[in-house]
């Protein structure tokens, strides 16, 4: 009994999950379609427990037999149809598709064509007759759609009507000024007013967002014409007037809109922020091609100026979420208001872009979200730019441009700005480098970047920087030996007798602080390329001593560590005391079985100490290097020699393989014995 009644209890459970689904399906419906009135529908009687199934009623969970097949328009799924989320999506998609943006490419399209027609009517038609027309079909679109509205107010496709003939009435108003001149300017100004009120009266009376985009759309167009018209034309106060005008009347029109229809997160209005950069870059075309100063191109400049601030207060109250688009439009604004400022003025210096450059910092840091990281390196690459062109050749230029960058990025604890500022230092190959220019394009960057390694142990930093300061430096230096009429061959060992000595002192004294494996393998690439320059500083005879000292330093470097991390570095230490020994020794004496003496005797002291260590490494490369150099001595050496060169060669190199072989057969009694 208690298992056929926990039967019955899970058959009523799934019976009212169906009801509950099909309840909601219907409030769906209802919603959606108010006009449509309810229908009763007929389930089959319910049953008594045990009672077979009819094969007409639904189970509970399935859609019924009625709903299989594809749904018509608007119609919602069954809610336990496991297809419901995707055909919502697919009924959301098509609503939006066909009711809301089918309506705004239908208006731009419209808009496109009133302009089009204008222009192969033109030739046709007096100005008056074509004004006639383009103000007849904007009434006639609008007043049709007015109407209609009132009838339907939710129809979009009345919406898209209505918005369409009223921003047609914009354009026609710009087209008859600009191009047809049947209007004065204070006509104009009127006309414009009564069409900002007639577009805020419809906005707040529908409060629908398609007003918004046509109306932004269209009136943008109508930019776009009259900047093009204007382009290229003498501009005199008249043609200014017109520019000042078509931008008071978007940024108007753009302004009422966002506060009639406001949208509270930057996302979603990307859109209208995207087109009104498109504006203002347009306006560069304006200010380029005027090669005079006038009182229009100021009065131009200040609209310019307030259209530029307006767009950035509007970005301001819109709510950052997590995107990135505002950072990008914000510097894109920036830049082309930095260019327009230097033309119409006449400024040949980078000044204001480097002063933008910190402003645009500074906002960016105020307006922070998730991806802040954008506009720092928005900000920092401006301001690395800027001021490399405003302080092109500069001697000043590592103080006003790499130090900012290190104290913004170390206050902030933010590496961004850290890492930029290091590739800063390549504008020190912008400028004739004297000793000054020297010291403070290289020297005080290098220095303040020593101190931020030590204060941050930021791996990355140090790693990255290490080496591009020391190959800059060494650029530098050289273009500073050049200047005081230095040989190039003095020039290069100069070069790297200063470069060797800053590098081993940075390490022995670990001017970094804690390095770790990164910075370690970095110090140890230097050290190589390094080895590879004082191959060729110990051929020369210009400071040859000091070479060989410091190539000596160099290839002696890090031994005792790595001997401490593993005796495998064994085979590379003996490898590189060789090659130091063949560099040093043939450098100075054209003796081919010399070399091959003393490598057997360096052979003979690697296996020497190996045993004395306990280092298997070196008595293996020792008696490698010692079969390598027989093996030259028979192949290379004997060759185009007199007889008692060869046998005194062969005699000593015979000893010393007799004292290797006696060295090991009294090592091996040794161990025998114990």
């Amino acid at each position: 009994a208690q298992a056929i009644d926990l039967s019955r209890l899970n058959h009523m459970e799934s019976e009212i999950s169906y009801l509950q689904g099909q309840v909601a399906a219907m409030r769906e419906l209802r919603r959606e379609n108010p006009s449509v009135v309810a229908q009763p529908r007929v389930y089959a009687q319910p049953q008594t427990y045990g009672q077979p199934s009819s094969a007409v009623q639904p189970r509970p969970g399935q859609g019924s037999p009625s709903q299989v097949g594809p749904l018509s328009y608007g119609q919602p799924l069954p809610k336990g149809s496991g297809q419901q989320s995707n055909a919502s999506r697919e009924r959301d998609l098509e609503k939006t598709l066909g009711t809301g943006i089918m309506g705004i490419i239908a208006s731009v399209l419209i808009f496109i064509s009133i302009i089009i027609f204008g222009g192969l009517l033109l030739p046709y038609l007096t100005d008056v007759v074509m004004t006639a027309i383009m103000f007849l079909l904007s009434f006639t679109l609008f007043g049709v759609g007015y109407l209609l509205l009132r009838k339907d107010p939710k129809n979009k496709f009345y919406l898209s009507l209505c918005g369409c003939g009223a921003t047609a009435l914009c354009v026609s108003l710009f087209v008859t000024r600009l191009y047809f001149a049947l209007i004065d300017d204070k006509a104009f100004l009127a006309f414009i007013v009564l069409w900002l009120w007639l577009m805020a009266y419809i906005c707040k009376k529908y409060q629908h967002p398609i007003f918004r985009i046509i109306g932004e759309i269209g009136v943008f167009l109508t930019v776009c014409l009259g900047i093009v018209r204007l382009t290229g034309t003498d501009m005199g106060y008249g043609e200014w007037f017109m520019f000042c005008m078509l931008l008071i009347v978007y940024g108007g029109s753009t302004l009422l809109l966002n506060q009639i229809i406001p949208t509270a997160s930057y996302e979603k209005n990307a859109f209208f922020h995207c087109i009104r950069t498109l504006v203002l870059l347009m306006t560069l075309a304006v200010f380029v091609g005027e090669t005079e100063k006038s009182l229009g191109a100021y009065a131009g400049f200040a609209v310019v100026t307030g259209y530029l601030f307006a767009e950035l207060y509007r970005s301001v109250r819109d709510e950052l979420r997590d995107g990135c688009l505002f950072y990008c439009l914000v510097g894109v604004n920036c830049l082309t208001y930095c260019t327009i400022l230097c033309g119409v003025f006449r400024l040949e210096s980078f000044l204001p872009y480097y002063i933008a450059a910190v402003l645009l910092a500074v906002f960016f840091e105020w307006r922070q979200s998730k991806n802040g990281m954008v506009g720092t390196v928005i900000a920092c690459l401006f301001f690395l730019g800027s001021g490399w062109a405003w302080l092109h050749g500069n001697i000043f230029y590592g103080v006003l441009v790499v130090l900012p960058l290190f104290g913004y990025g170390y206050l902030r604890k933010n590496k961004i700005p850290l890492y930029i500022g290091l590739f800063g230092i390549f504008g020190l190959f912008g400028t004739d480098i004297k000793v000054l220019s020297f010291a403070l394009l290289w020297a005080v960057p290098f220095v303040s970047f020593v101190v931020l390694a030590r204060l941050m142990k930021d791996q990355v930093f140090t790693v990255l920087g290490y080496p591009l300061y020391m190959l800059c430096g060494a650029g530098a230096f050289w273009a500073l030996l050049e200047g005081y009429d230095f040989q190039a061959g003095e020039a290069a060992i100069l070069v790297f007798l200063a470069a060797a000595v800053l590098h081993i002192l940075s390490v022995k004294l670990r001017v970094f602080g804690e390095s770790g494996m990164a910075f370690e393998m970095v110090a140890a690439g230097m050290t190589i390329l390094l080895m590879m320059c004082g191959s060729y500083a110990v051929y020369q005879e210009y400071l040859n001593l000091c070479s060989m000292s410091v190539l000596v330093a160099l290839y002696t470097m890090n031994t005792v560590n790595l001997l401490k991390k593993s005796e495998h570095f064994g085979y590379y230490i003996g490898f590189k005391y060789t090659v130091c020994m063949i560099l040093l020794v043939d450098a100075h004496f054209d003796l081919s079985m010399l070399i091959s003496v003393l490598m057997l005797l360096f052979a003979a002291g690697s296996i020497a100490f190996g045993f004395y260590k306990s280092y298997r490494s070196f008595r293996i490369y020792g008696l490698i290097l010692s079969m390598v150099s027989v093996f030259k001595l028979i192949l290379f050496d004997v060759s185009h020699k007199s007889a008692l060169y060869n046998a005194v060669g062969f005699l000593v190199c015979g000893l010393i393989c007799f004292g290797i072989s006696f060295l090991y057969n009294k090592i091996e009694n040794r161990v025998n014995k114990k």
